[in-house]
């Protein structure tokens, strides 16, 4: 899954370095999306904020954790759509504002992100597993007995365990990334010429 990610965000890059009309507007559109989703083109209580990404990581996670069912498809578009969206952001910044600003787009990703990516992958990981049932627990002893409606139950379940694990994660990322990332990201780019 690593490797995936990294694969796509290193064709965002490559996306925005060969196609950078495309990239922008790729960018705005998306960005202009998320301004709307979360109505932040106006005042909006910090708490309901929190909530709303909250709700929407959430959301993104239960559909890769339990949809992978069909054949890892869904887990596979959830983390290459946010690799390769990263990593255009991030060479974007870096073409249109310069070295500093990439650096605190860098650093901004990080509190929130030692959450949100984490809980991401785990999703994905086990969402694509899911998506390869059949071979489930090849390893424990009484695998070879299962037949395959037992075989998806058990990930399913597994799956279902982790979603306790995942919502604490998640309600991290999502407190990090309004109380902390939105302060930081006002005195950085509000402090620099």
């Amino acid at each position: 899954m690593l490797w995936l990610a990294l694969g796509f965000f290193t064709c965002g890059i490559l996306a925005y370095l060969f196609f950078p009309e495309f990239s922008r507007l790729f960018i705005k559109g998306v960005i202009a999306g998320i301004v709307d989703k979360f109505e932040l083109n106006t005042a909006i209580e910090p708490r309901k904020l929190m909530l709303l990404i909250f709700m929407q990581n959430f959301g993104a996670i239960t559909l890769a954790l339990f949809f992978g069912f069909l054949l890892g498809i869904v887990p596979i578009i959830i983390i290459s759509f946010n690799a390769f969206f990263i990593g255009m952001l991030l060479i974007f910044v870096l073409g249109e504002f310069g070295l500093t600003k990439f650096l605190i787009s860098l650093s901004l990703l990080f509190p929130h992100g030692i959450f949100e990516i984490p809980a991401l992958f785990i999703a994905t990981g086990f969402g694509l597993r899911l998506g390869f049932f059949w071979k489930a627990n090849a390893t424990k002893p009484h695998a070879g007995k299962l037949n395959l409606r037992q075989k998806l139950w058990l990930c399913l379940k597994e799956n279902y365990q982790l979603l306790p694990l995942l919502f604490v994660l998640l309600f991290i990322a999502a407190f990090l990334e309004v109380f902390v990332t939105a302060g930081l990201l006002k005195f950085y780019f509000h402090s620099l010429p």
